[in-house]
């Protein structure tokens, strides 16, 4: 059974939580990865982070996100010729830890994703994110939407009869 595609909040807080597991994985001692003598995260982010927030009760919907976020990276650097240009430097770094781009079969694989096109327009805000010029809502209205998110949450597990 194909999942329901995501909602919008569902999009902007798996965006906006996608690098999560930098934090989760270096607070709990993982290993790091590290080029030229520079700390850049934390080895498996991605997966460190999705299952953090799966632990906080985000759905696979947000959890996916940051479960392929890298691979959507690996993903349009083999697929888009001048993805990599819009690559920061860390981000080409990091790349490398990462195992470079995908091979012909895991991009034909990856495209299968039923959250394809919403996990590489998610990718690609990454990069405008990076833009010190950008301009965005204050972290207080992202703080909001992921606290109602989790109320939400907790209200329809309850309601199942789920204890969280």
């Amino acid at each position: 059974m194909t999942p329901p595609p995501p909602t919008p909040k569902q999009i902007i807080l798996g965006a906006l939580l996608h690098d999560v597991g930098h934090l989760a994985g270096i607070r709990e001692g993982g290993a790091r990865m590290i080029t030229k003598g520079v700390v850049l995260g934390a080895v498996n982010h991605e997966v460190i982070g999705a299952e953090y927030l799966a632990r906080l009760r985000f759905p696979p919907a947000v959890t996916a996100f940051v479960r392929r976020h890298v691979q959507a990276k690996r993903f349009l650097v083999a697929t888009d010729a001048g993805y990599y240009e819009t690559l920061t430097e860390a981000s080409r770094m990091t790349l490398e830890h990462q195992e470079g781009p995908m091979t012909e079969e895991e991009a034909r694989s990856f495209a299968q994703d039923p959250q394809f096109d919403a996990i590489l327009r998610m990718r690609r805000w990454d990069e405008k994110a990076k833009d010190p010029e950008a301009v965005t809502p204050p972290l207080e209205h992202y703080k909001d939407m992921c606290l109602g998110f989790l109320r939400e949450s907790e209200a329809a597990a309850s309601k199942a009869g789920k204890k969280i």
